[in-house]
């Protein structure tokens, strides 16, 4: 198989082993924990925008941060946000309309204070599944942030309520909405 590959796929395509193989042979890092000195240089995000540093340790146990507490933090941004965005980017340009790259994109946005931005990719992730509360909240607090959201956000506010009920913050929301426009009725309801 070396042989087959070393003379025909060598460029076009990656055998894993025998790549590495060759980059360490050179003097350069290994990508593969078990190859390297020390294990964690390949990062892992999730769909939810969970970052952990093997992909063997994907749990709440091993999490590192969420991708947007990166995002948050001013010396992570300026060495790596435009390259998260890239990324970002190249994902929604091979994947299409597949997977949570809206969520986690959504999640960098907001984290810059981008929420108009980032409510755009919450709802476009909603438009393929409407079935998760974390969009759905990522969303509600875009939208408090935002000073032209309040319509939206009740409506979404009670689909928020309808997804998940014993989740307060949806409820939060719906109470101010409806102070702000003088219905005590149901601001108490």
């Amino acid at each position: 198989i070396f042989d087959e590959w070393i003379t025909n796929d060598l460029g076009r395509c990656d055998v894993q082993l025998f790549a590495e193989t060759a980059t360490v042979l050179a003097g350069m890092p290994s990508n593969l924990c078990w190859m390297a000195p020390v294990c964690g240089r390949v990062l892992i995000v999730e769909r939810d925008g969970s970052v952990f540093s093997c992909d063997h340790f994907v749990d709440g146990e091993h999490r590192l941060r969420y991708m947007v507490e990166f995002m948050r933090d001013q010396r992570f941004f300026a060495a790596y946000g435009q390259a998260c965005f890239r990324l970002a980017d190249t994902i929604a340009a091979q994947c299409g309309n597949e997977g949570g790259h809206h969520f986690v994109y959504g999640q960098m946005l907001a984290a810059q204070e981008r929420y108009g931005e980032a409510a755009r990719q919450f709802e476009a992730h909603l438009e393929q599944d409407k079935s998760q509360y974390a969009v759905w909240e990522a969303l509600l607090v875009c939208e408090s942030m935002m000073e032209d959201g309040s319509d939206r956000l009740m409506e979404h506010a009670l689909n928020t309520a309808e997804l998940c009920p014993l989740h307060l913050r949806p409820y939060m929301i719906l109470a101010e909405g409806y102070l702000k426009q003088g219905d005590c009725k149901l601001a108490r309801h």
